[in-house]
């Protein structure tokens, strides 16, 4: 995570990256910030449609639990 609090993650195949600047609460941006880069982690993704190709967070799961949410397997990079 930058200095920000933003958040660069990769698809595990490496396909896909997305730059996070937003988390949907306060213990889901802790419990990132306190993942060391390479960590995997499952987490649902809404897009930022005014800041580009922005994302937030807006869980961390084993399963996704919303419909309206693109849920990944992401890497988390330096």
């Amino acid at each position: 995570m930058n200095s920000h609090g933003g958040l660069t993650l990769s698809a595990t195949d490496g396909s896909r990256t997305f730059q996070v600047v937003d988390y949907a609460s306060a213990d889901i941006r802790e419990r990132l910030a306190s993942l060391t880069q390479g960590t995997t982690v499952r987490v649902g993704l809404t897009r930022i449609s005014s800041r580009g190709d922005a994302w937030q967070v807006v869980e961390i799961t084993d399963r996704p639990r919303r419909a309206a949410v693109d849920d990944a397997l992401l890497r988390i990079e330096g």
